[in-house]
């Protein structure tokens, strides 16, 4: 008979990797909002503009997460 055991993650890495998970995608759209001025002035964009911008990115991002997640 076999035996069959199950190892699963201690629960302190599961979650230092939701942590670094969450800070790698705060670190990327903060990134955006530091280019938001140069965008600005490279574009002409206006306020209304860099908000689109913004919340595209950050809409793009989050569907990308969601299709790579129910890829798996």
């Amino acid at each position: 008979m076999k035996d069959s055991t199950v190892h699963l993650l201690h629960p302190t890495a599961v979650l230092a990797i939701i942590l670094t998970s969450y800070l790698m995608i705060a670190f990327d759209i903060s990134v955006v909002i530091t280019g938001l001025p140069e965008i600005q002035n490279s574009l002409g964009f206006s306020a209304t503009g860099l908000s689109w911008v913004q919340n595209a990115y950050t809409l793009a991002s989050g569907v990308l997460l969601l299709l790579r997640y129910l890829a798996h």
